[in-house]
């Protein structure tokens, strides 16, 4: 917690890195460059379809519940499920094949809807007022161009077959990183704090 009047950049900093690196991951990777994949690996127009459904429906449960996740658990918590979530499902999508990819996409899209609602209204929240709109428009602009580098991370090592999932698998091992360490910051601050609370009155 910072003096009264002041803006924490460091949270604004890392909320960024973690928001940028996951989205993507999770909508570069996992929403454009996905499902082309999937199609290379003889699904047809049917099974492409349930596997695209399958994460916008896991994307809408996690927009969802996520609100309540946040006042039960703290963003923070809400966050670090998201992204492991989506850890889980690229290495789900690696190792396994149709029709288990179908729950594989549904984690990828829960896994965005919890981080996206995790971490967007803390960073509005913790924005300074005068720098609000400049803010927000600078943060969606960085994760509206996610499918580009994700279309470009994909080209990366081509001739592997499982380049697109290790692609997200790593984006999100990086998009952690920030996020650990502003929750281990977090901890230190608040041990400093705890230290400097008065203790009782040895007074009668």
């Amino acid at each position: 917690m910072l003096p009264e009047g002041r803006t924490d950049w460091r949270t604004i900093t890392a909320l960024n890195a973690v928001s940028i690196l996951s989205q993507v991951g999770q909508f570069g990777i996992g929403f454009v460059v996905l499902p082309l994949w999937v199609s290379q690996h003889g699904l047809n127009a049917t099974q492409l379809g349930v596997f695209a459904s399958a994460e916008w429906l896991g994307m809408l449960i996690g927009l969802a519940v996520a609100p309540r996740l946040n006042t039960l658990i703290g963003n923070r918590s809400v966050i670090a499920v998201g992204l492991l979530g989506a850890i889980l499902a690229f290495g789900l999508m690696a190792s396994t094949a149709w029709p288990l990819w179908v729950p594989a996409g549904a984690l990828i899209g829960l896994g965005m809807g919890l981080r996206w609602i995790g971490l967007e209204p803390w960073l509005y929240r913790i924005a300074p007022s005068d720098a609000r709109g400049r803010l927000v428009g600078f943060h969606e602009t960085l994760i509206g161009i996610a499918p580009h580098p994700g279309a470009g991370l994909d080209q990366v090592g081509r001739h592997h077959r499982f380049r697109p999932v290790c692609a997200g698998c790593c984006l999100h091992r990086c998009g952690i990183d920030p996020a650990a360490a502003h929750a281990a910051r977090a901890r230190r601050v608040e041990r400093a704090l705890s230290r400097l609370q008065p203790g009782p009155c040895p007074c009668p």
